[in-house]
């Protein structure tokens, strides 16, 4: 099949389009002809090599973890889908070395879902790692829900954008935390607040809010404390030892809480989404379609940080 692969890490120019052998769905796997695959930051770290401590030196590598793309092979146990569906979902992000940058993959029936019907797969392939670590991060880590005041730290990137659409489908009041630029882009996202970080530091804010979503990490939970109610939580997608240290300080002692979201790939979840989607109460937000040849440009336009939304790679037949 064809793939884009990386012999070492480094810049995006390590990725090459090279020929590898086609995986072999197993017992309780799906084999999927990949339509789209999406561009994540994870994605770029681990080919930069910033990650090997957790992804070793085996090679060569295929990056990705989202796709969206057609059944075309079903295991021998596999039972949730059947050839011909169209679907969408994610790989897991650290175990395998084969990613969505491929015209085949294949994977664990458990990681995927139906796809949203009201979409070009193009599309679809943007919402599954933003989208579950949004929801995952709000519903569950922050426990919102009708009046929670949550302020969303890089509210018109990648998980920033559905974060913004989900708090505002839980009923909540959002303070969204963006540039200039952006800030009708987020508006629009249905964010009640706008914090310019360009001329405001939103640790300095008179609110307090009951949840911190710092999609950036640009800021830290000591930051963040004067800003949270007194049962409020900050969460982050960085495990940082600092960050650890504090989570395991609030769940002995209470009060202000610092929380690690790490996303659990969930087919119910990944439902919940395709719902959304279907229901117009969440756009995956795509800023840019790119095609399969141009996979370096992706991860660059994603590494220079000046991304709206999501980036998409398109396979095409």
């Amino acid at each position: 099949m064809k793939a884009m692969a990386y012999q070492s890490y480094g810049d995006a120019d390590c990725m090459q389009e090279t020929e590898i052998p086609d995986p072999i769905p197993g017992e309780l796997e799906i084999l999927v002809k990949v339509r789209a695959a999406s561009v994540n930051p994870v994605d770029w770290k681990i080919r930069s090599g910033s990650l090997r401590l957790i992804t070793g030196n085996q090679f060569p590598r295929v990056p990705g973890v989202d796709f969206s793309g057609e059944v075309i092979e079903v295991g021998e146990h596999a039972r949730r889908f059947r050839k011909g569906d169209f679907v969408y979902g994610m790989l897991p992000i650290f175990s395998t070395r084969l990613g969505s940058y491929a015209t085949l993959a294949a994977i664990p029936e458990k990681f995927v879902a139906m796809a949203p019907a009201n979409l070009p797969l193009e599309n679809c392939a943007a919402i599954p790692l933003a989208g579950l670590t949004a929801l995952q991060s709000l519903r569950d880590r922050g426990g919102i829900g009708d009046g929670s005041r949550v302020l969303i730290n890089g509210a018109s990137g990648g998980v920033g954008c559905f974060a913004t659409q989900i708090a505002k489908i839980y009923r909540s009041e959002v303070t969204a935390v963006t540039s200039g630029k952006n800030a009708q882009y987020v508006r629009d996202l249905g964010a009640d607040h706008i914090v310019n970080y360009h001329n405001q530091d939103f640790t300095k804010l008179a609110a307090e809010f009951d949840v911190v979503l710092d999609c950036v990490a640009s800021s830290s939970f000591e930051a963040c404390k004067r800003i949270l109610a007194p049962a409020g939580r900050y969460i982050t997608l960085l495990p940082t030892a600092s960050v650890l240290f504090h989570g395991v300080m609030g769940s002995i002692f209470g009060g202000k809480r610092c929380v690690y979201s790490a996303v659990s790939i969930a087919s119910d979840d990944l439902d919940i989404l395709r719902q959304y989607v279907q229901g117009k109460t969440i756009d995956p937000c795509v800023e840019t379609i790119l095609p399969f040849a141009r996979a370096r440009d992706a991860h660059e336009l994603s590494e220079s940080g000046r991304v709206r939304g999501k980036v998409v790679i398109q396979f095409n037949d």
